[in-house]
C-alpha cells in the first residue's frame, strides 16, 4: 500500500515539475544582446586573361600553330613579306581567334568593396607617367606631310613608327597629336584593294597587311591602359575600329579563295608560299564554318558585332564628348545596315552639332537633318549613306594615284 501511494507521489511530484519548467520556458525572455553587425560581402572581379607575347588578344591556342618555320628565302609578294605572315599565322586575324581581350584596353579603379584577383604571370600594366609629355609644335601642313610619307601600301606597321614615337612621347590629350592620328586613320590606315591581272596577288598584299595587326593591337592596348579617357586614346580607338574592318576585308579574301585552280600562279611560282596560304586556310576553316563566316554577309555581321562593342567603349570613355558624334554615326551607319532601324534612329538622334572638321562632318549634318521627322525617309538616309562611301572610295583612289598605284595595283 505504501508503495503504491510512493509510486503516485512520485508521478504527480514528476508531472508538477514538468509543468512547471514549461511555464518558466514559455515565459523566458532572453537577454538583449548587441545586434551582430551584416555580413560585409567582398565581391572578387578577376582581371580579364590575355595572351602572354600577344597583349590585347584573348590567349592563343598554341597548338593551332600552323608556322611554317624560315620563310626568309620567299622574299615578298605584292609587297607582302612572306616570312612575317608564316612567323605567326594563328593570329592573323585576331578579330576571329582568339579575339580581342577588349577589357584590357581600359582601365578602371577597384572599390573597397570589390578585390582584383591579377594573374601573377600575366604582363603587368604600365605605370602611367605622371609628366605630361611633348605637345607638338607642328603646323597643319607639316603634319600633313608627316602623314604622307608615312603612307605605303604594304609594311603598314613600319611605315608607322614615326607616328608611333611621337605619340608615345607625346601628351596624351595634346589636340595636334590627337590630330595627326586622326589624319594618319583617315588617309593611310584603310585603302581600297581590288583584283588585279593575277589574282593570287590581292590575297598576298591583304595578308601582309593582316600580320600587321597584331602589332597594331598591342600598341593601341599598351597606350589606352596607360592614358584612359585621353583624346589620343580616343583617337587609336578609332584606329583600332579602322584595323577590324580591313582585317575584315582580308579574310572575305581568303574565304573566297576556295576554287581548285585557285592560287595556282602561287603554286608554280612559290611553292612553299601556297603551301604556307593552304595551311592557313585549314588552320581557320574550324572556326569559319563555327562562326558562320563562310560569306561575305556573315564575315560582315560577326565583324559589325566586335565593332560595335568598341566603338560603344569609344562613346563610355572618350573625354568630354571628344568624336562622339563620329561613334554615334558609325554605331547608327552598322545597325542601320543590321536592320536596326530603330536603334540606329536613336543613336543618331543623340549626335549635336559638333565641331565641322570631324571625320564624318557632312554625313553627320545630312542624318541629323534626316532623322528630325518622327517617321524619316528610309530612301534617303540610305543615298547620304552611300554618299558618304562614295566619297571615301573617291578620296581613297584620288590618294592612290597621287603615289602612283590603283586598287588593283600593289
Amino acid at each position: 500500500m505504501r508503495a503504491r501511494y510512493g509510486g503516485a507521489f512520485g508521478t504527480s511530484m514528476g508531472i508538477h515539475a514538468a509543468i512547471a519548467g514549461w511555464l518558466v520556458w514559455t515565459t523566458y525572455v532572453p537577454p538583449v544582446r548587441a545586434q551582430k553587425p551584416a555580413r560585409h560581402i567582398e565581391v572578387v572581379l578577376l582581371a580579364p586573361s590575355e595572351d602572354s607575347a600577344y597583349p590585347g588578344l584573348n590567349p592563343v591556342e598554341r597548338n593551332r600553330d600552323t608556322s611554317q618555320g624560315d620563310l626568309k628565302g620567299e622574299g615578298q609578294l605584292a609587297g607582302a613579306d612572306i616570312d612575317r605572315i608564316g612567323r605567326h599565322p594563328i593570329v592573323l586575324f585576331p578579330f576571329v581567334t582568339p579575339g580581342l581581350a577588349l577589357d584590357t584596353f581600359f582601365t578602371s579603379a577597384a572599390a573597397p568593396s570589390r578585390l582584383v584577383f591579377e594573374n601573377p604571370y600575366a604582363r603587368p600594366p604600365a605605370a602611367p607617367d605622371p609628366t605630361p609629355g611633348r605637345r607638338l609644335t607642328m603646323s597643319v601642313s607639316a603634319l600633313q606631310a608627316l602623314v604622307d610619307r608615312s603612307w605605303t601600301r604594304a609594311n603598314r606597321w613600319q611605315a608607322f613608327d614615326a607616328i608611333r614615337r611621337l605619340t608615345l612621347d607625346g601628351d596624351p590629350d595634346d589636340d595636334r597629336l590627337a590630330t595627326l592620328i586622326a589624319l594618319y586613320r583617315d588617309q593611310n590606315a584603310l585603302q581600297p584593294y581590288a583584283d588585279g591581272s593575277v589574282r593570287d596577288l590581292r590575297l598576298w598584299a591583304q595578308l601582309g597587311l593582316a600580320a600587321d595587326h597584331v602589332d597594331f593591337i598591342g600598341f593601341i592596348r599598351a597606350y589606352a591602359a596607360a592614358h584612359p579617357a585621353t583624346k589620343v586614346t580616343t583617337e587609336l580607338l578609332f584606329l583600332l575600329d579602322t584595323l577590324a574592318q580591313a582585317n575584315e576585308d582580308a579574310l572575305a579574301v581568303l574565304v573566297e579563295t576556295n576554287q581548285p585552280g585557285d592560287l595556282e600562279w602561287t603554286k608554280q611560282t612559290h611553292p612553299r608560299a601556297y603551301l604556307l596560304a593552304r595551311q592557313i586556310q585549314r588552320a581557320y576553316a574550324i572556326d569559319i564554318v563555327r562562326l558562320g563566316l563562310t560569306s561575305r554577309g556573315g564575315i560582315e555581321a560577326f565583324y559589325s558585332r566586335g565593332r560595335l562593342s568598341i566603338l560603344t567603349r569609344i562613346l563610355q570613355t572618350t573625354p568630354n564628348g571628344y568624336r562622339a558624334d563620329d561613334a554615334r554615326f558609325l554605331i547608327g551607319e552598322i545597325l542601320w545596315r543590321q536592320g536596326r532601324r530603330d536603334e540606329a534612329l536613336r543613336a543618331w538622334r543623340g549626335m549635336t552639332a559638333g565641331p565641322s572638321d570631324a571625320t564624318y562632318a557632312i554625313a553627320i549634318a545630312q542624318i541629323r537633318a534626316a532623322v528630325q521627322p518622327a517617321s524619316p525617309d528610309a530612301r534617303n538616309i540610305g543615298f547620304i549613306l552611300k554618299n558618304q562611301q562614295g566619297r571615301w572610295l573617291s578620296f581613297s583612289d584620288d590618294r592612290l594615284r597621287r603615289f602612283g598605284y590603283r586598287a588593283d595595283a600593289y
